[in-house]
């Protein structure tokens, strides 16, 4: 899945607490309803993407479900991930 995304920007923040948000993620998502056949079939469950300055993330592709639409999911989103590597949240934005 690392070709289908267009990562944009990574922004840190400043918590440091366990499960507190410490990094956010915007992205830029471009998934075909064909691409997303995948997932649904059980063949992938995890999205990965490599940020502007190279860093690694992975989420579940879970997250992106109340964004597909007939045609995929295309938007930009903010991902938030806790002290501990865990998603806290993935927004549309």
């Amino acid at each position: 899945m690392q070709d289908l995304i267009n990562e944009e920007l990574i922004v840190p923040n400043m918590a440091s607490k366990r499960g507190s948000v410490t990094h956010q993620y915007v992205i830029n998502l471009s998934l075909t309803r064909e691409q997303l056949e995948s997932f649904y079939a059980g063949h992938v469950n995890q999205v990965w993407a490599r940020d502007v300055r190279g860093v690694a993330i992975q989420f579940p592709l879970q997250a992106l479900r109340p964004y597909v639409t007939h045609s995929g999911v295309k938007g930009r989103f903010k991902l938030k991930v806790t002290a501990d590597h865990r998603l806290k949240s993935l927004e549309s934005i």
